[in-house]
């Protein structure tokens, strides 16, 4: 009778065990997002990708399943019509990058031997324009109380603008707080005369490019007169 009671409780600690084994299985699957159908999971997703035109642009899938081929689609629509490329079959697909690319989207249907299938989550593109400048500011000339502006052109993806200005030839560079689109203006004065501006301009990313500085010359005037005419 003893044995038999022993028995049963080590049935109970076993079964007991091997629930929160199970458990402890269906928590960690939870936890790392992974994606299963028919035996065929997908463990790691692809994901968006930056990068400028003509560079190389990849995506991955990752997972597991026996006999596993791999099959990519894009959208153009946004998610809402998938065509096949015939081109990328394993498990990364690489193109390069092109501005007419930006904002498509990626995804991956993976097949095990027996015919079941599984498909990733989608991937966006999105093609940053390299930044640079395109036309540089220009020195002006003008009277006191005119509006002075300088601009800059760049291109580039989420571009920011900074602009500075240098009171002592370009040595050191002070940053102005108000300036911050493509064009600075402000109203001429003598005592700005011979300063220098110029413009950092920054992309999403975090790049930086500096204009060229340009001079601003304070025109002072007086007053036209005549000899008298004997």
């Amino acid at each position: 009778m003893k044995i038999y009671i022993w028995e049963v409780i080590k049935l109970k600690k076993c079964k007991k065990f091997i629930l929160l084994m199970i458990f402890s299985i269906v928590i960690s699957f939870n936890t790392q997002n992974v994606f299963a159908i028919n035996g065929v999971t997908i463990l790691k997703q692809p994901v968006d990708a930056y990068s400028v035109s003509g560079a190389t642009v990849s995506y991955t899938v990752e997972a597991a399943g026996t006999g596993l081929t791999y099959q990519w689609q894009y959208s153009l629509d946004g998610g809402k019509k998938w065509l096949t490329s015939t081109g990328w079959t394993s498990a990364t697909c690489s193109f390069k990058g092109a501005e007419n690319y930006s904002g498509r989207q990626f995804r991956c249907v993976v097949k095990d031997a027996s015919g079941n299938s599984v498909t990733s989550a989608a991937a966006k593109y999105i093609c940053e324009v390299q930044l640079s400048i395109k036309s540089q500011p220009k020195d002006v000339t003008a009277k006191a109380g005119e509006t002075v502006s300088y601009t800059v052109e760049a291109a580039g993806t989420g571009l920011t603008y900074q602009w500075q200005y240098s009171l002592d030839g370009g040595k050191k560079w002070l940053t102005s707080t108000g300036w911050t689109s493509a064009t600075c203006s402000f109203k001429g004065a003598e005592n700005y005369s011979g300063r220098q501006f110029r413009c950092v301009v920054k992309d999403a990313s975090g790049n930086s490019v500096t204009s060229a500085a340009a001079k601003y010359i304070c025109i002072t005037t007086t007053e036209d007169w005549e000899l008298p005419i004997l």
